[in-house]
């Protein structure tokens, strides 16, 4: 599982999130608005390398992408949109974490 925190502090890991069957339906409706589909109706996958987990996958979406609307920010909208109790702002990965 994914470990958060610094090198020298306690590392936070997440646990499984729960959603109802009505939240899972309004999450699915977000991530569909958010990915570009090509003509095919089909989302597009970019070629692009990843981080270093080698996990990474990009994709063309509808939003632009900029320094206070990161792929954590869109996350995090995705989960309230849901109806999850999220942090305000979530510009880091560890920030999307802490849901409730």
């Amino acid at each position: 599982p994914a470990r958060y925190g610094s090198r020298d502090g306690p590392a936070f890991v997440p646990g499984p999130l729960h959603l109802t069957k009505d939240q899972y339906v309004r999450l699915v409706a977000y991530l569909k608005k958010g990915f570009a589909l090509d003509a095919a109706g089909r989302v597009q996958m970019l070629d692009h390398p990843g981080y270093r987990t080698g996990q990474d996958r990009f994709f063309a979406g509808t939003l632009s992408y900029h320094a206070f609307r990161t792929c954590n920010h869109w996350t995090n909208q995705g989960l309230k949109a849901a109806g999850v109790k999220t942090a305000i702002w979530a510009p880091m990965a560890p920030s999307v974490m802490y849901w409730r």
